[in-house]
């Protein structure tokens, strides 16, 4: 994908006015995918959403905030609308707010009260609230308020970006495409080592793979390779630089990452200048060589 095309489709997110995660990506999908895959598009959706939470949610977390959620909340319950729908959701979605979120500033707010009710001394000191609502989000049938319960159970289903479900999907994806890269290298026939045996070496940065027996791609050997299972956008991929990729190579030497859903063309240009190539899939066994010893000892004699 060419970055002109990126910006395009990150121009659309921006002035679609759909409140909910879901809705967007259907929207983006009908506009783009004749030219990109549902996976790269959905990708990109994904990363804008959770770039877009980080620089807002601080402003919409304040007490003054909170408190305008709980009151809306606590009139939804006198109102009676939690036997339909989820008030939760209905506030997350007004307020521009991905539910889990919600439901955990809601849900910090209402143990804080219940304590300030029990009268009990110094309660702020006795009482870890983040620990405890990260306990009861874990497993909302242990909240006591059942319509409380109910609400973060539907939270938590709603949101697309944040919370178990969505993290229990990317993990499993993210193994998929692991296990694919493993298999792919096992194809080649040569040693290689993992993440977790590099791990048990001592070395703290790792790549999925690190080839034992490095093999020559396009000009350039590759002696590690990292799997990404998204697309790699320039933000996210600038991040993964100066977090992994450096590291890397500076313990490895050069080698390839693949963006499983695609990346902005622009960034594998800039990374040949790092030795480290960029690929959107495993490449083909016959654009693969390996050093041949061999070779090297029959030229000599033929010199």
């Amino acid at each position: 994908m060419k970055q002109k095309e990126y910006e395009e489709i990150i121009s659309f997110v921006k002035s679609n006015k759909s409140k909910k995660l879901n809705e967007l990506i259907n929207q983006v999908k009908d506009k783009f995918e004749a030219k990109f895959s549902y996976q790269t598009l959905v990708s990109i959706c994904l990363i804008h959403h959770q770039n877009h939470v980080k620089r807002t949610i601080h402003d919409k977390s304040t007490n003054a905030c909170v408190e305008k959620y709980y009151s809306t909340f606590l009139q939804s319950k006198i109102d009676g609308k939690s036997h339909n729908n989820s008030a939760l959701v209905e506030i997350a979605t007004e307020y521009d707010i991905p539910p889990l979120l919600l439901a955990r500033l809601i849900l910090h707010r209402h143990l804080k009260l219940k304590a300030e009710e029990s009268d009990h001394a110094e309660t702020d000191q006795k009482v870890n609230f983040k620990t405890e609502v990260a306990r009861l989000v874990k497993d909302p049938f242990l909240i006591e308020d059942k319509v409380l319960s109910w609400e973060v159970r539907q939270c938590i289903l709603h949101d697309f970006g944040y919370g178990q479900v969505t993290d229990s999907v990317r993990s499993l994806i993210g193994s998929e495409y692991e296990h694919k890269l493993v298999t792919h290298v096992k194809e080649l026939n040569i040693p290689f080592q993992t993440e977790v045996d590099l791990k048990k070496l001592g070395f703290d940065k790792t790549p999925d793979i690190k080839l034992e027996i490095p093999f020559k791609l396009k000009d350039q050997v590759v002696c590690w390779i990292e799997s990404k299972a998204s697309f790699g956008t320039p933000e996210e991929h600038m991040y993964y630089v100066n977090k992994q990729y450096n590291s890397y190579w500076n313990r490895f030497g050069p080698g390839l990452v693949i963006y499983w859903f695609g990346f902005v063309d622009e960034l594998a240009l800039d990374m040949l200048k790092k030795n480290i190539l960029v690929m959107d899939r495993f490449p083909l066994p016959a654009e693969v060589s390996f050093y041949n010893p061999a070779l090297v000892v029959k030229d000599d004699k033929l010199s």
